[in-house]
């Protein structure tokens, strides 16, 4: 096993991917392309709490639910930007909580967009203003609910107080 990683961080991983990739799977239709409000993005929530682990856990269920990509093997490449913008989430949730998935919900829309009119030859700015709605619900408004819900559980366990 890798230094320093836990067999739990391991599972963790393997749960956050299974999960993702079966969220994706059971609701294809409104995952990929212009319908793009993919409502397993709440597990992104998590982020705060669990960090690098999940980070690494929801960036291979990306990968692995992207295999069926209408966009082809250019959305494989969507595990990097949701990686990058999930650790950057993680390093500003320590401080800010409210905006942590802000990163996450712009870059993502910027990704998109650019795929989808990449691939379909649609204008990159009518393309933007079309997802970036969808990607804001799916992308900052569950996570942050989930993380806020998370953070007010975590409060009533009595060793956390």
């Amino acid at each position: 096993m890798v230094a320093g990683l836990k067999a739990k961080d391991v599972a963790l991983m393997g749960i956050l991917a299974a999960t993702y990739t079966a969220g994706v799977y059971v609701l294809p239709a409104i995952s990929f392309l212009t319908l793009n409000i993919r409502v397993v993005n709440i597990l992104r929530g998590v982020v705060p709490f669990f960090g690098w682990p999940a980070i690494i856990g929801l960036s291979l269920g990306v990968i692995i639910s992207n295999l069926i990509s209408p966009l082809g093997p250019i959305d494989l490449l969507s595990a990097a930007v949701v990686f990058a913008s999930l650790s950057l989430a993680y390093i500003i949730s320590k401080r800010f909580l409210i905006v942590c998935f802000v990163p996450v919900w712009l870059s993502l829309s910027a990704w998109v967009s650019f795929m989808i009119s990449f691939m379909g030859g649609v204008d990159y700015m009518t393309m933007f203003l079309i997802i970036t709605p969808q990607i804001f619900i799916s992308d900052y408004i569950l996570p942050t609910a989930l993380a806020y819900a998370l953070k007010k559980a975590y409060k009533r366990i009595p060793a956390h107080r």
